[in-house]
């Protein structure tokens, strides 16, 4: 199976790595369509568009009956948690986010562009207040 990179970026979106007994589960996210992959064996075996918190894909191998989970977590850093099971059973469960940012340092790059926008906005209007005034 090629390997995506681990690293979550808006081209790559989201790559999620699983194995059960001799069955390789790839599954990935996309960063900005909200499209979701499933592929076992490197073959796509489920797959769907998602723009909601949760969602999940449920398909059968052999006997087994398989589900994959996606919840968002966190917004701000676009954390996602994947988890995969098998016949009910959580087998593994990973995360990933698209920063590593905390809570705080996310609210505190928010209120730097809020304010950075306050005063470009207040420079705009006394430019156009001097030239058109």
């Amino acid at each position: 199976m090629d390997k995506h990179s681990d690293k979550v970026t808006l081209t790559n979106g989201y790559w999620f790595y699983f194995r059960d007994e001799n069955r390789q589960f790839a599954i990935h996210g996309s960063g900005y369509s909200g499209k979701e992959s499933v592929y076992l064996n490197d073959q796509l075996i489920s797959s769907l568009r998602n723009y909601r918190r949760h969602s999940q894909h449920q398909f059968n191998v052999a006997q087994d009956n398989y589900r994959v989970e996606f919840n968002v977590t966190s917004i701000l850093k676009g954390e996602i948690v994947c988890s995969l099971y098998k016949n009910e059973q959580l087998l593994e469960t990973e995360t990933k986010a698209y920063t590593q940012d905390t809570t705080s340092t996310s609210l505190k790059k928010i209120g730097l562009f809020f304010i950075g926008g306050i005063i470009t906005g207040a420079l705009a209007g006394l430019i156009a207040a001097k030239l058109f005034g």
